[in-house]
């Protein structure tokens, strides 16, 4: 193995660990954000937190993005 391919191997392994390491960050933010969510529900009724999100999304979203998310663009 020649110096450039222990840089390499180096490189790639430090790739990898910043990789993991940001995953894992992002699954904890995921879940912090699911037990917010989830507080809200308690808190305030799925149903209203719901009207809530796709009032917001018929707001800021193409039609063509709220169809791709499965939500349909609201009536005018």
């Amino acid at each position: 193995m020649d110096a450039t391919e222990e840089i390499d191997d180096k490189r790639a392994l430090d790739f990898f660990s910043r990789a993991m390491s940001e995953s894992r960050r992002m699954n904890s933010e995921v879940a912090k954000s699911e037990q917010k969510l989830a507080k809200l529900h308690a808190e305030l009724g799925k149903d209203k937190v719901d009207a809530w999100q796709r009032e917001h999304a018929a707001e800021v979203l193409t039609p063509e993005q709220l169809r791709h998310m499965g939500l349909q663009p609201a009536s005018s």
